[in-house]
């Protein structure tokens, strides 16, 4: 793949389909002269640019009816995205008009991902930061793009590479008291040495926690519906989606199934899930299917029993999976007996949601913590400020725990292991004391598996799995 990286290629690298503008990418040492078969060669300069320019051009070539307005944007080798000389072509969309400008430049066709492939190898991004490139494109919504722009700014990449340096450090200083050791010099203290490779291990436990956040998943955040009956939950769900039950699917594996439907509020995407009601409801505490029900009731048979548990089991298990628990409760029915359910709402992962607003009279005074929401799912009161939190906590918790590109993960999963083995093996060799020569070769071990990350160590297969799940001209 990379033996033919030092050619000059050419690919359309808008989509087809209606738009304003269409872009066809070259990159390669003949970029400049290739652009001049298509471009009016009159409106260029007439040498080759030693900085970066933008020219307002005409597209021409024989046959073509009229002159085409186009801008012609020029990078020279080392300032631009591949590392090479880069021209783009930006012109009106039209579909037959750019595969048109791609056969009269005449050069080789660009494969799936080899504009970033070439940025790769020629330095301007390492593996991770190309992946996330990958990622900016993929992306469905605002939390994925912010992993995606945070990994290409060198989120990962940069702890890793600090990582990467130190243990060259440290195996060259491991390999310097080698070549002391017949005359019995200590070049590095065993306590100094069990110290630096401890923290090495700790420092890539932190990574691989990152890695782990986002964990090749695609799963989107869960909001639960929780509380007591009759509190409104069913009502809020569809108020919620702007539908009655829309776009539902239930859940199978419960006598009484919970519901599940995707909700979209600003660009951000979240698994809305509306439960059973449960009494006394409280979010502390994980009960079985069989809870609460007496010997007789299960041999008896007691139907009605056995449902609630089973209820009450669903409801408790999908509100410990969930990333938000939305803690309903009919505002006219709230009194400082629920001081209870105040305290369990003191934290980031629930809402504390006041149902049935437009029932509340007007006299009411409000005794409810100042955190709560009010709303009326019933006359479209409060939604909004409801949806805005519900937004504000999730990119909350996801600013708190940055994640990686799910590409990423999945490819670095072992590769993290890996190291963590090998650093691991690492510190059990120097508490008991062995060869320098062993220690050495298991750090050489761990610095190997974390370039196959961050690219310092690859191969063709390596390279060919990532950059062929790109689209052509990225």
């Amino acid at each position: 793949m990379w033996q033919q990286a030092h050619d000059t290629i050419a690919a359309v690298a808008t989509a087809f389909g209606r738009g304003a503008r269409q872009i066809i990418r070259i990159s390669g040492p003949e970029a400049w002269q290739a652009v001049r078969r298509v471009v009016f060669p009159e409106s260029l300069p007439s040498e080759e640019p030693l900085q970066p320019v933008v020219v307002a051009a005409y597209l021409a070539w024989e046959g073509l009816p009229a002159q085409v307005p186009c801008d012609v944007f020029y990078w020279p080798s080392g300032r631009s995205y591949t590392g090479q000389a880069v021209v783009e072509i930006h012109t009106v969309c039209c579909g037959p008009l750019a595969q048109e400008i791609v056969a009269r430049l005449k050069l080789r066709p660009a494969r799936p991902g080899e504009f970033t492939l070439r940025a790769f190898l020629n330095g301007r991004l390492d593996l991770t930061q190309a992946e996330a490139v990958l990622g900016v494109v993929e992306a469905r919504e605002v939390r994925e793009l912010q992993i995606a722009l945070q990994q290409l700014a060198g989120g990962i990449g940069g702890p890793l590479r600090a990582l990467r340096e130190e243990l060259l450090n440290l195996v060259a200083d491991v390999e310097a008291g080698l070549d002391f050791a017949e005359e019995d010099l200590p070049f590095l203290s065993w306590e100094e040495l069990e110290t630096r490779v401890a923290t090495a291990g700790r420092t890539l436990e932190e990574i691989r926690h990152q890695f782990e956040q986002r964990g090749g998943s695609t799963e989107l955040p869960r909001v639960v519906l929780v509380g007591p009956p009759n509190a409104g939950k069913s009502t809020l769900f569809n108020a919620l989606l702007s539908a009655e039950r829309a776009i539902v699917s239930p859940v199978p594996g419960t006598t009484r199934d919970y519901l599940t439907a995707v909700c979209t509020y600003r660009g951000v995407s979240f698994e809305l899930v509306d439960t059973a009601g449960v009494e006394s409801w409280s979010g502390t505490k994980s009960f079985s299917a069989s809870e609460n029900m007496t010997e007789a009731e299960t041999s008896t048979g007691d139907a009605d029993s056995f449902i609630a548990g089973k209820m009450r089991a669903a409801t408790q298990q999908a509100a410990e999976t969930a990333d938000l628990q939305l803690v309903c409760w009919d505002v006219t029915q709230y009194s400082p007996q629920a001081v209870r359910l105040n305290r369990n709402t003191h934290n980031s992962r629930t809402l504390l949601v006041l149902t049935k607003a437009d029932l509340l009279p007007t006299e009411k005074s409000c005794s409810w913590p100042e955190s709560a929401i009010l709303v009326s799912a019933r006359r479209n009161r409060g939604l909004e400020t409801l949806k805005e939190a519900i937004v504000n906590r999730l990119v909350s918790r996801q600013e708190t725990s940055a994640g990686v590109v799910a590409v990423t993960a999945m490819r670095c999963r072992d590769a993290l292991q890996r190291a963590a083995d090998s650093l691991q093996q690492a510190h059990e060799l120097i508490r008991r004391r062995e060869s320098e020569d062993f220690i050495a070769t298991a750090l050489r071990s761990a610095l190997s598996s974390i370039g196959e990350i961050t690219g310092e160590v690859y191969s063709e297969e390596i390279l060919a799995r990532i950059f062929s799940r790109f689209c052509i001209g990225k």
